[in-house]
Formats: C-alpha cells, sequence, structure tokens
C-alpha cells in the first residue's frame, strides 16, 4: 500500500494530535482518503486517519484495520468505499441518499439470516427496490430500482 503522494480530503474534525515520523505533529482527521493496492486506486469515505501538514504523510492507527478495508473494495472492484469502525456490513456500488441506506440497512438486518452468503436478493422498501447480494459477512448493494409496478 502505497498512499505518500495521495492527499487526503477532509470532511471530519480534527481531533488529537500524534508525533510524526519526521518530529512534528500530526493531526486525527476524518475524511476520504486516496490510497493504492497494487495498479487500483480506491477512496475510503469516512475514515479516521492522521495528517501531518509538514511533511504530508497520512497513516493510520491500528485499530483502523485499513488494509482490511481496502482488500475487501479491491476484491469487489470498488474504487470509492465508506469506512465504519468494526468493518461496514454494506458496501454501495451506486450513489444513495443516507437516509435510504439507514433504511435499506435496517431491513436487511433484520432479515440478514435469511440470506446466505453469496446469494441474491431484492428488497422492497417505499415503493423502491435494492437489489444485491450478500459476500459472507457484508451486503454488497448493486442497483436501485425506483420504479415497481
Amino acid at each position: 500500500m502505497n498512499n505518500e503522494k495521495l492527499e487526503p480530503k477532509n470532511e471530519g474534525f480534527p481531533g488529537s494530535d500524534k508525533p510524526c515520523l519526521c518530529n512534528e505533529k500530526a493531526r486525527l482527521m476524518t475524511g476520504s482518503v486516496p490510497l493504492s493496492i497494487f495498479s487500483s486506486k480506491i477512496t475510503v469515505h469516512h475514515v479516521p486517519y492522521y495528517f501531518c501538514d509538514h511533511c504530508k504523510r497520512t497513516y493510520f492507527d491500528s485499530v483502523t484495520e485499513i488494509d482490511v478495508v481496502l482488500k475487501r473494495a479491491y476484491q469487489l472492484g470498488l474504487s470509492e468505499i465508506d469506512y465504519v469502525a468494526g468493518l461496514s456490513q454494506f458496501i454501495y456500488k451506486i450513489e444513495l441518499l443516507h437516509e435510504l441506506k439507514l433504511s435499506f440497512e435496517q431491513v436487511l438486518l433484520i432479515n440478514s439470516r435469511d440470506i446466505a452468503p453469496g446469494e441474491e436478493f431484492a428488497v422492497v422498501h417505499n415503493n423502491q427496490v435494492v437489489v444485491g447480494y450478500r459476500e459472507e459477512d457484508c451486503f454488497v448493494i448493486e442497483n436501485v430500482i425506483d420504479k415497481v409496478i
């Protein structure tokens, strides 16, 4: 994983400082960070990271498990992934409003025992259908159909 030349996009609020490798202070941030794995570039959104203004280095605490998040995104062929502490149970291959995500996630969690790993699903909620499949311990959302007749 090589991320020294990529600039993070801060969407969060600064937190506590930590010493950087260059002996300056790195700030704890939350935001979007572009990273590389093999030849793929993957942006991880809403991830906590340390950023040093002096040397422009971005790094992560071991508890962040950024390598696990990157591996999952790479295996699924994603160029972007949302980070959730403890690793997200939901991966979106499409843009979706936050409120809709919460509604679909609630329905999927309630019915998660009925969906086996590798199994495709469609969930109807408020005249919309979310289509995806289960990948081991997470749900991959591939499409939303807005018109149901």
